[in-house]
């Protein structure tokens, strides 16, 4: 990330298109999005606490929330399960 910021990065295992809306930003992350570190969309954000929305196809499937530090990387993986938070480095 930039210095001070933190980044996501999202990626997609569904065989469906996803929308995922952090810090009022809505991010469409394509099926199979993010299987190589990098591909996949990314978004720098300040440190915080972010809540998010998950949609797939038409469907809301999940609304929760990230906290991040300054100079970390969080992965958003979205799963048949909803949305799998890992911190990268």
């Amino acid at each position: 990330p930039k210095v001070g910021q933190a980044k996501l990065k999202f990626g997609n295992s569904t065989a469906a298109e996803a929308e995922i809306t952090v810090n009022h930003q809505t991010i469409k992350v394509a099926a199979g999005a993010g299987a190589r570190a990098s591909e996949g969309p990314k978004l720098d954000l300040p440190p915080g606490r972010y809540e998010y929305s998950l949609k797939v196809g038409t469907e809301a499937a999940e609304h929760d929330e990230v906290e991040v530090a300054a100079d970390q990387t969080w992965g958003l993986i979205i799963g048949p399960g909803g949305v799998l938070r890992v911190q990268m480095y």
